[in-house]
């Protein structure tokens, strides 16, 4: 099915000042300049206009005002994606304000889409609760983000963040207050989840909760192989008292295998817990960290390679069985100022009713998400752009070796994509997305799949 193409308005300043795009008493007005690039700094894109409504009701106004006018409209978080999907030349729809924790209950959270995973997970934590699928690994996106994007987390034995998603309200292309769940609206609660706002702007969310011990045991082994790790990894993925898992590096040589457990008064014991693994260098968390602790520590290292605002480079892929060979390759050309994330989750535990897209589990019946980083804090500004050329070939020959290994893209990096690879990305359900887009955006104002942005934009607009 092909969706119609917009007619953006020439001017959206000269519009009348009764639309609700020009109501500076409900929308604070941003500098457009200090809104046309993202975290990865790869791309700039400029918006006619940032509005920032402070409700559902706001954000239905703004709607149907571009609809009416044929303005391209894309929501927004805190800018944390890379690869400039969040981007628009039209209306950017900033949901920051957007940020209430509507009610905590036994189970449940209900949040607006603006409020941030940090502050979901504070909230939880004060009620004795976690986010049953984890936390997404950087919890300064906000929630609207990151169940457009899917949302993974380094809980092992869970499925994504949209996976325990139990039902979201969202505003239609022609200005429509939905809520969808499972058993209402399914369809469109498929494309919601994992479709980068192809559908609607989500507003709010109920997202599952579950009981948290107060305690937490961090182990962190540190391998000189990655085989070797790759090894423990999935057998610790089996090991009951393990419930976050995941592998970090940052240099060649030394890879950092992590794992944590939670408890009451008396933390599992470390012999148990890592018995029968490689004889590497090993460290435990002492007494007193908790929860909480577990959830900074992920933003820390994050924060760590943003330093300084330059161009970041991300290259995103899920693996099963192809995985060993895919880090091999990442590993065999390694740039610098790179950090790479290895995050494996059992496969059976996703719902496989989103748009998130997966390959089949390698023998153990895991899957990985490969994530790998790299900033531009060595090269001259006056080679941005080169570099950042360069980053995007990279990224695309990653893309393909993984597809090659029969892995599956995660749209949240900065890899040049093109119509075919949506088309693959959605694959069997290509087409009732189609559909579905077809009828909740019927002119089109949300634009084309948003991981394509970065092919649209980059070559005119990559940082100089």
């Amino acid at each position: 099915m092909t969706r119609s193409t917009i007619q953006p308005h020439p001017d959206v300043n000269s519009v009348a000042s009764t639309s609700p795009l020009d109501q500076p008493g409900v929308y604070r007005m941003l500098a457009p300049d200090d809104d046309a690039t993202d975290l990865g700094r790869m791309i700039r894109c400029s918006p006619r206009k940032v509005v920032r409504p402070t409700s559902t009701d706001d954000v239905v106004e703004v709607i149907r005002a571009c609809h009416g006018l044929g303005l391209p409209a894309r929501a927004r978080g805190p800018l944390r994606q890379m690869g400039g999907q969040q981007l628009t030349p039209g209306i950017a729809i900033d949901m920051c304000a957007l940020n209430r924790i509507v009610n905590v209950d036994t189970g449940v959270i209900d949040a607006e889409a603006g409020a941030t995973i940090r502050e979901v997970v504070d909230a939880a934590w004060s009620t004795g609760q976690r986010l049953t699928s984890g936390p997404s690994l950087d919890t300064r996106q906000s929630i609207g983000d990151v169940l457009s994007a899917g949302g993974w987390s380094t809980v092992v034995r869970e499925g994504s963040i949209a996976d325990r998603c139990l039902g979201l309200e969202l505003v239609t292309g022609q200005g429509e207050r939905v809520w969808c769940s499972r058993q209402s609206n399914p369809d469109v609660f498929r494309v919601a989840l994992g479709g980068h706002g192809a559908v609607g702007i989500i507003t709010r969310a109920h997202l599952a909760l579950c009981p948290v011990p107060p305690m937490a045991r961090t182990w962190r082994r540190t391998y000189a192989d990655m085989a070797e790790l790759l090894e423990d990894m999935r057998t610790l993925s089996l090991r009951e008292h393990v419930v976050d898992l995941h592998a970090r590096w940052q240099r060649l040589g030394e890879y950092h295998l992590i794992a944590t457990g939670y408890y009451h008064r008396k933390p599992p014991a470390t012999g148990w817990v890592m018995r029968d693994l490689a004889p590497v260098p090993l460290s435990t968390s002492p007494h007193g960290r908790t929860y909480r602790h577990t959830v900074s520590e992920l933003d820390d290292a994050a924060g760590e390679l943003h330093r300084g605002w330059v161009p970041t480079s991300r290259t995103s892929m899920v693996l099963g069985a192809g995985v060993d060979e895919f880090v091999d390759t990442i590993l065999a050309d390694p740039p610098a100022n790179s950090m790479g994330m290895l995050v494996p989750h059992v496969a059976a535990a996703f719902d496989r009713r989103t748009s998130l897209r997966l390959p089949p589990a390698d023998s153990s019946g895991l899957v990985y998400l490969v994530d790998v980083l790299h900033g531009a804090q060595h090269v001259h500004p006056s080679q941005w752009n080169v570099w950042c050329r360069g980053e995007l070939d990279r990224n695309r020959f990653h893309y393909e070796r993984a597809r090659h290994l029969g892995g599956e893209l995660y749209p949240v990096g900065t890899t040049p994509l093109d119509g075919a690879d949506e088309r693959h990305h959605f694959g069997e359900f290509a087409d009732q997305r189609d559909e579905v887009i077809a009828r909740t955006d019927p002119s089109g104002i949300f634009g084309p799949w948003a991981a394509l942005n970065l092919q649209r934009y980059a070559p005119d607009g990559i940082t100089p």
